[in-house]
């Protein structure tokens, strides 16, 4: 109808195609309501809500002032630097949670690289050389470490991750692929990557990354932030609060801890006679052995537990808290006797899906390398190597379908059995 009516009014375009509340024109568009409303291809083609349109950064300026200044809402309100992050790891209840939730990804084998092909189809023989060669040059690789390297993205927001090559016989060879430090390095107002060094804001000479050089595990980026949600970020104040907690904790136990020794001198006893038995029982508490005038009388008290309870239940409060922003949840990691099977089971699934974000963040970290390796020794048509990680055939539920199939009557023959139990 909208085309008809275009017709009609004897507007002049080349193509019409359908889109979602109105026909797209070569010089405009035809809305819902039967109005025409024009555009020009480069409104089309040029971004508009960008920064500098904005009004955020104005000018050209060279130097750190072209860094886009790190918008992790926790570090700018403590004035802390990205680098302040791996003191973090040293907090026991942080390297728990840590390395549980890296294990769920590095104890996982099931993931391998293929060959690039259309779907339904066989890899080429172009695709099929690239394949192999790359995993020649993967095979002195330590995937272990390097995969465990990748995994910290989660914690620190990004992980830089160095392309060491070779260019021997007309071919590029991967020699190696090193994390790098991820605060040594940033994003510009366009949120390019850019190597700043060790000194951060104060490099005067930042360089952009050359293309090819470099890949970048980031966990859920965004464009006002590209260097990535950090975990560990939100863990300062935790780690604060437990280690002040701590502190205070640690002389309350040296000061209540031990039993207090309470003794009644006598009503008639002078001020010299009651300092030599305070002297005597202070002796007392070191060797458990005190001499007290005829008629006193010593009591041991301890002090009541409530005072420290307290400070157990806030100490493990913080633990609760790293616990559930580094894994989402706590009982894997943490039980204290009084939980369910159902909230176990309930968290682990919480796990689970973590985990499952975590392998997706390595998959894409792997793909783009062999996208890389793939553009640099083959034409633009070679499809790249892909990387996947492949969850384990559950055969006990196969099992299980097939007794239930068998008991109405289908017959398995041994082939079956052959080829999907080995």
């Amino acid at each position: 109808l909208h085309s008809v009516r275009g017709f009609r009014h004897g507007l002049r375009f080349s193509s019409i195609m359908a889109g979602i509340g109105g026909f797209f024109m070569a010089d405009g568009l035809y809305l819902a309501d039967g109005t025409f409303r024009t555009f020009s291809i480069e409104s089309l083609t040029t971004e508009l809500a960008t920064r500098q349109n904005a009004g955020l950064y104005l000018g050209d300026v060279g130097g750190w002032l072209m860094q886009l200044p790190d918008p992790d809402p926790v570090l700018r309100k403590r004035g802390e630097d990205a680098e302040v992050l791996m003191e973090l790891a040293a907090d026991d209840q942080v390297t728990t949670a840590m390395l549980a939730r890296k294990y769920r990804v590095l104890n996982c084998p099931h993931y391998s690289f293929r060959a690039g092909a259309p779907d339904g189809e066989q890899p080429d023989a172009k695709a099929t050389l690239v394949y192999e060669r790359l995993m020649a040059d993967l095979e002195r690789t330590n995937m272990r470490s390097l995969i465990s390297g990748i995994l910290d993205a989660p914690f620190y927001g990004m992980v830089p991750l160095e392309l060491i090559w070779d260019f021997t016989a007309g071919w590029w060879h991967l020699k190696d692929i090193k994390p790098r430090p991820y605060h040594w390095f940033a994003f510009d107002l366009h949120n390019n990557p850019i190597f700043r060094g060790a000194y951060g804001w104060a490099s005067a000479d930042p360089k952009l990354l050359e293309p090819g050089k470099f890949v970048i595990a980031v966990h859920q980026p965004t464009y006002d932030n590209p260097y990535g949600l950090r975990l560990l970020s939100r863990c300062l104040w935790p780690v604060a609060f437990k280690r002040g907690g701590l502190q205070f904790y640690a002389k309350f136990v040296e000061r209540h801890g031990l039993p207090w020794v309470v003794g009644e001198a006598p009503v008639k006893a002078e001020r010299d006679e009651k300092r030599l038995m305070a002297a005597n029982l202070a002796r007392m508490v070191q060797d458990c052995v005190a001499v007290v005038p005829a008629g006193a009388d010593v009591k041991l008290l301890s002090s009541g537990t409530t005072q420290g309870q307290l400070h157990e239940d806030f100490l493990a409060r913080q633990d609760r808290a790293i616990s559930k922003i580094l894994m989402g949840q706590t009982l894997t990691i943490e039980t204290d006797g009084k939980n369910s099977l159902a909230a176990t089971e309930a968290h682990k699934g919480v796990a689970d899906d973590i985990a499952d974000s975590d392998k997706a963040m390595v998959a894409d970290v792997f793909n783009e390398i062999c996208w890389l390796y793939t553009r640099l020794n083959a034409e633009e048509s070679v499809l790249a190597p892909l990387f996947s990680y492949e969850e384990p055939e559950d055969l006990l539920s196969k099992a299980d379908l097939d007794l239930k199939l068998k008991s109405i009557g289908v017959k398995w023959l041994r082939a079956h059995f052959e080829s999907d139990y080995g």
